[in-house]
């Protein structure tokens, strides 16, 4: 069996001994283009088909999903006319998610097992920090897919349980391989200038880094160790939840002790506080121990909608994507001087490096034959003989569907909302999601998060390839805080402003009742001009401080 000869690490263990650093060699099965576009364009590809999935409301056809705000948002986007797809199309997509969900664990292990493989015989660590770059994409990836899959999971323990020892196994590698990124001269291999003892450590072995963590004298520092302990975070975060979610008792209990327990407990304080004080004074009614309780309450129930949400999911996919995508851009730029010879060899399109791009069309493939069988399924069904029919007492045959339920809770509910003779607390004792001003939250909230994302991905850019996240934190540190601030607010406001167009509605209109129809049209105009009053705010406070 071949050998390969034991890394030199004198250099980082003794540095200011004469040991030469080893020049940083190519190694295209690494991080070669075509390898690199592979495991990219399979994540893109992976993203691309669960945001049709959510586009086209598939999602909904899942009777044990019921997250309003993505139901509203489908709705909002067909505007009352449905795809048009059914349940056999939804398991094609499925199937296709599936498959890719697979390959993406499969490449995340393979990209790993082949970084270990090669780290006693001297990998280096600008070629190791390219493999954390593409297992943290094929691993957030495969995240994000189990929130399409989790019911299928549930019908198969034997899968579910071979996916988390799978996901388990990544967990670990990943978590391991970042280890050596807290130490204080890692970012230098990414850094187009030379460290502090004049020389590029691009090309020293990757497990020369492992061997320094023990050292206590080994130099460490705010924005490597930062990078590491937050990725780390990630990771056993990530992981955590969707184990969980993968098991039915896990899952409830989960939402049992974190949201319905303390909801239940929240709304019962809030409720017993409106029912018995009706407030005679508009200024305490507004800003009131009950209606801050309320406010805070609404604004929970908003924050946990949204993170329950697979528009979630596809917001922190599409993050995720963007920001390793950033990284490895910035670490390929990054090599500089005599080191650049390594990104045009490992830039040059060879047989190793054809072969993962033509892989990516398996996928599309294996979309293509799912769909024609699907197709060739409903076009059987529909060969089929007409549904039958059940005939009336008055000889009309009637088909066998089932009536429409009619509910009446919503025009009950606007009676109420509109109501100002009742107090803020009482009003809003049902479903949010038929007010204005709460979906208007819910818009915004969402802004904020994208808003705060877009300047994080640009400042990391900006001070790429080096990193500077004490710049970057200290940025975003004052936005943050805006954020966890304004929130509340605006659930208050947006209660307690609703209050003065009706008012001033009742003063014109002397000795005449409320005219719920026409008050409504004052709250949305007036709810759109507070919406966009903070947004204004927002973009100047998230762009220009």
């Amino acid at each position: 069996m071949a050998s390969c000869p034991a890394a030199d690490c004198q250099y980082l263990l003794n540095p200011g001994s004469n040991v030469s650093i080893p020049a940083l060699q190519p190694n295209p099965d690494v991080s070669g283009i075509g390898v690199l576009v592979g495991f990219v364009g399979t994540a893109y590809a992976t993203f691309i088909l669960l945001l049709a999935y959510y586009l086209l409301g598939l999602h909904l056809q899942d009777s044990t999903y019921d997250n309003p705000i993505d139901a509203g948002i489908i709705k909002w986007i067909w505007r009352g006319h449905s795809p048009e797809l059914d349940e056999k199309w939804t398991d094609a997509v499925q199937k296709a998610i599936l498959m890719l969900s697979d390959q993406q664990i499969v490449t995340g292990i393979a990209i790993l097992v082949a970084g270990y493989t090669q780290l006693r015989c001297g990998i280096s660590s600008y070629h190791w920090q390219t493999i954390i770059s593409l297992a943290w994409f094929s691993s957030f990836t495969h995240l994000t897919t189990l929130t399409v899959l989790r019911t299928y999971l549930h019908q198969f323990q034997a899968v579910r349980i071979s996916r988390v020892i799978l996901m388990l196994t990544v967990a670990v590698m990943l978590a391991v391989a970042l280890m050596p990124t807290g130490s204080g001269y890692w970012f230098d291999i990414l850094s187009k200038n030379e460290n502090e003892l004049g020389v590029s450590v691009a090309g020293v072995p990757a497990v020369c880094f492992f061997n320094t963590l023990r050292l206590h004298n080994y130099p460490k520092a705010f924005d490597q160790g930062f990078s590491m302990l937050v990725s780390l975070f990630l990771i056993v975060f990530g992981y955590s939840v969707r184990c969980i979610q993968l098991f039915d008792k896990s899952s409830s209990l989960a939402t049992r002790s974190l949201r319905t327990l303390p909801g239940d407990w929240w709304k019962r304080r809030v409720l017993e506080k409106a029912l018995r004080y009706v407030p005679t004074n508009r200024v305490y009614a507004t800003f009131g121990r009950s209606n801050m309780a309320l406010s805070l309450y609404i604004l929970v129930k908003a924050v946990a909608d949204l993170l329950e949400s697979i528009l979630w999911e596809i917001l922190w996919l599409a993050f995720v994507l963007a920001w390793g995508t950033v990284r490895l851009i910035s670490t390929r730029q990054s090599i500089s001087g005599s080191d650049k010879e390594v990104v045009l060899v490992e830039s040059f399109w060879g047989f190793g490096q054809i072969v993962p791009v033509l892989l990516l069309g398996l996928p599309v493939l294996g979309l293509a034959e799912i769909g024609y069988e699907t197709w060739l399924e409903k076009k059987h069904v529909q060969s089929q003989p007409a549904t039958p029919v059940a005939a009336s007492p008055t000889g009309v045959n009637v088909p066998l569907m089932p009536l429409p339920v009619v509910s009446t809770s919503h025009s009950n509910a606007n009676e109420r909302v509109h109501d100002p003779n009742l107090s803020i607390a009482a009003r809003y004792n049902g479903d949010f999601y038929q007010y204005e001003w709460f979906r208007a939250l819910l818009v915004l909230m969402v802004m904020f998060v994208l808003m705060i994302a877009i300047r994080y991905l640009y400042q990391l850019a900006a001070s790429a390839p080096t990193y500077n996240y004490k710049e970057v934190l200290s940025v975003l540190g004052m936005q943050f805080m805006y954020l966890i601030s304004m929130l509340p607010l605006l659930v208050i406001v947006s209660l307690s402003l609703q209050d003065f167009p009706l008012l001033w509605f009742r003063s014109s209109e002397p000795g005449i009742d409320y005219n719920p129809k026409q008050q409504k049209i004052y709250l949305r105009i007036w709810v759109c001009l507070v919406f966009a009053l903070l947004l204004c705010i927002t973009i100047w406070t998230l762009w220009f401080t």
